[in-house]
């Protein structure tokens, strides 16, 4: 009896292993074809011809593309060649065989009056008439009309350094100073004379850069920066920012695993952290060469947060003033500032003030080129709405009415006086789907250029004065069509073709609206469950989460493949969704996460995850696990140690798991500045003892943007703690650990801790 229990022992073993090596395999395929191949006219990607409004575009078909001619003006659609004819003619010039849905050119030229297209094929240049449909080699002597023109207009410019508009003058840096060179005689001289290696004029902050022995030997001297700076359009004025250094905290990358030595290589850069107390400041210079004299701008440096670059520099066409963006630390204050070139003296044009945040990643601003008038957005109502200021008399109009979130600005016609954004939140709907507006300038109104209901892409005609307009959600493929710019259809262009997509068994997934902790507020988020569940089975849940504030990650656009999908085929039921905190709404909405990054949300998607579980009884809600990357690492670390009563189960990659140790700019965008305590009491380091499900922590070796000691000063928390936890240090791997080693190995840990089967030994994704 003994022996026939144990032989059924085994016989369930083998048959569950074999189950869950089917499942990798699944999963393996979704991955690596993710579905291609199976969706059919679902962009349109014009070629816009010679400026005009007129273009072309390659339509994807079963068999291969056809090339579509499209004349707004004409309200004209059709292929912009005879296909068939084409494929015969170039099969008998080249000896090679072509189908009319697959011609050895990706790129064509149509001539002015529309009469003949030109290609390259086989390494020749072909020219078809379209009136008489002959083919014939075109003659090329390399181009070498085009590059005498080329090199006609070519000026003499040194390549270090910038040169003035008009070609007289080179801005250049040596021993950390400004110099300028006399490009008719030949004179060069210095502008500035105290420069220093951490305080260098036309400087950056310096990016990640190999460290060498003979860098530590000549006293860091080999530090590179960018040279930064602008000319003013009259070539009279050099503007850049002195960038000071000095004190500013740096961080270090050790490459343990250089291809090509055995010895560790070092990489350094000047990286700000949150509530820093020195971090990089850009002062502001105006230069005249012709003159030789250098002014400073009395005002408050401008702060860069993040390694690279400097602050930016606008010019006005009268090359009289120019104007740049200031903000406070911590985000609550910000100005734009006008600088009078000749004098350096300041104005302030915009000054904006809150009690909470000014999130950078919001603001939208647009400066007129014919009139003294500023596009700026401002949450100083509730909504990210859009006005106009005067810069001569600071008078503010609102542009457009609340609820409303700008999130760009494509263009301006000044002439006309309208802008044309693509805003959210105003419709009937889910609030996140985007809509583009005409809006008045003067404060008139606006109008909906993008009636049908969904989420918006929009690519605009040179000439702006037709736009292509591809709506979707993730249940409805995109419909794709041309609107003038007061928004009526002019053409229909095409509706994609799925129809290859749904034989497989695929289905989108589930959109839904649920109501977050506090009982009253919507949130809205996708559900993915397995595509052949069955109904007697109850399945894990895992969430893919990500809450940082700057934006929202719940998809509403339409995908035949996402990275959710996968995790279905290793029987999981998958969540998304946008907790209160979380961006692109109101500002009570997105300032629920200020000061509270450690808590703000997670009770939303607990709240989520039960009310799916209720209304989907597959969902098996008492084993829950969650994932994410970066900012999303944090969130899956945190939601393991906050609410461990739910969560059983977390990977956290390239977390950053406490605020003082990561980039300065998102921490104080969400956090403040500066430190009153909260920073270290919503650290997961701090919350490292309260862990009692499975986390695996991975994290590169190489990462820039969060520094792997993120992950490691939580493992030592957690080893501080008697804590059981795995860690994986990603070797010669950046953010994100992108390399699908890392991947397999979050399929394994959740498949053994929360489904409670072993997996495959190494199995390897893409492996035969």
């Amino acid at each position: 009896m003994r022996i026939i229990f144990n032989f059924l022992l085994l016989l369930t073993a083998v048959c569950i292993a074999g189950d869950v090596l089917e499942m990798y395999k699944k999963a393996d395929e979704s991955i690596t074809k993710r579905n291609r191949g199976l969706s059919f006219t679902d962009s349109v990607n014009p070629n816009w011809i010679r400026g005009t409004s007129n273009f072309w575009y390659k339509r994807n078909l079963p068999d291969g593309n056809e090339y579509i001619l499209v004349r707004p003006d004409k309200e004209l659609r059709k292929k912009a060649f005879n296909h068939k004819d084409l494929a015969e003619k170039l099969s008998k010039e080249t000896g090679k065989e072509y189908s009319p849905l697959k011609l050895p050119f990706n790129q064509i030229s149509l001539s002015k009056d529309f009469k003949q297209i030109s290609f390259r094929a086989e390494g020749e240049k072909f020219a078809y008439n379209l009136e008489t449909s002959v083919l014939k080699k075109v003659e090329s002597e390399d181009n070498k009309a085009e590059q005498k023109q080329k090199n006609t207009k070519k000026k003499h410019r040194k390549s270090a350094g910038k040169v003035s508009p008009n070609g007289k003058w080179r801005a250049f840096r040596r021993n950390h100073n400004l110099w300028f060179e006399n490009m008719e005689t030949g004179e060069k001289f210095a502008a500035s004379e105290d420069g220093k290696l951490l305080n260098a004029y036309a400087s950056s902050v310096p990016a990640p850069q190999k460290i060498t022995d003979e860098d530590f030997l000549r006293g860091g001297e080999a530090i590179k920066t960018n040279f930064t700076g602008s000319w003013s359009p009259d070539s009279k004025y050099f503007a850049c920012y002195r960038v000071n250094l000095e004190d500013c905290g740096w961080l270090h990358i050790v490459k343990n695993a250089p291809k090509d030595s055995a010895r560790p290589e070092l990489y350094s850069f000047v990286y700000p952290m949150g509530a820093d107390e020195n971090v990089p400041e850009c002062s502001p210079y105006v230069f005249c060469p012709s003159e030789k004299t250098a002014k400073k701008c009395s005002v408050k440096p401008v702060y860069r947060l993040y390694y690279g670059g400097a602050a930016g520099i606008n010019w006005d066409r009268n090359s009289e003033t120019f104007t740049y963006l200031w903000r406070a630390r911590g985000y609550k204050e910000a100005r734009y500032i006008e600088v009078n070139a000749e004098t350096a003296e300041p104005r302030i044009i915009i000054s904006e003030k809150t009690d909470t945040t000014l999130p950078p990643m919001y603001r939208q601003v647009y400066k007129l080129k014919t009139k003294a008038e500023i596009l700026w957005t401002s949450e100083q109502n509730g909504w990210n709405q859009l006005y106009s200021v005067s810069r001569n008399s600071g008078e503010v109009t609102l542009l457009t009415p609340a609820p409303f979130f700008t999130k760009k600005i494509y263009f301006v016609n000044e002439k006309e006086r309208f802008a044309v954004v693509g805003a959210a939140a105003h419709e009937e709907g889910d609030p996140y789907y985007r809509y583009i507006y005409k809006v008045d300038l003067d404060g008139k109104g606006m109008k909906q250029l993008t009636p049908k209901p969904g989420n918006h892409k929009v690519k605009f005609g040179p000439q702006h004065k037709f736009f292509i307009d591809s709506s979707s959600t993730v249940q409805n493929p995109p419909e794709i069509c041309l609107r003038n710019m007061d928004g009526e259809k002019v053409l229909g262009l095409e509706k994609a073709d799925t129809s290859k997509l749904l034989e497989t068994g695929w289905e989108p997934p589930i959109k839904f609206k649920t109501k977050a902790a506090n009982g009253e507020t919507d949130i809205y988020g996708n559900l993915f469950l397995p595509k052949d569940k069955d109904p007697k089975k109850a399945y894990p849940v895992l969430e893919h989460v990500y809450t940082g504030p700057h934006s929202y990650y719940t998809r509403k656009h339409f995908r035949p493949w996402c990275w959710e999908e996968v995790y279905t085929k290793l029987g999981f039921a998958v969540i998304r969704v946008d907790p209160r905190g979380t961006g692109c709404r109101s500002k009570k909405f997105h300032d629920y996460s200020y000061k509270n990054l450690g808590g703000s949300g997670i009770d939303d998607r607990i709240a989520a995850i039960k009310h799916m579980a209720e209304k989907y009884p597959c969902i098996d809600a008492s084993k829950v696990g969650c994932f994410g990357g970066s900012a999303g690492g944090y969130d899956a670390a945190r939601s393991l140690l906050i609410r461990p009563k739910f969560y059983s189960a977390a990977v956290a990659v390239s977390g950053n798991h406490d605020h003082r140790n990561d980039k300065a700019w998102w921490t104080e965008a969400w956090m403040g500045y500066p430190d009153e305590g909260h920073y270290k009491a919503q650290s997961n380091v701090t919350a490292a003892e309260n862990l009692e499900g499975d986390l695996l922590l991975i994290h590169g070796d190489m990462d820039k943007n969060v520094h792997i000691s993120a992950s490691l000063q939580l493992a030592e928390a957690l080893i501080k703690a008697n804590k059981d936890f795995d860690l994986i240090a990603a070797v010669n791997s950046g953010h994100g650990c992108p390399e699908l080693y890392y991947e397999r190995r979050r399929w394994d840990y959740f498949t053994e801790h929360l489904r409670g089967v072993q997996p495959p030994k190494e199995y390897k994704i893409g492996g035969k």
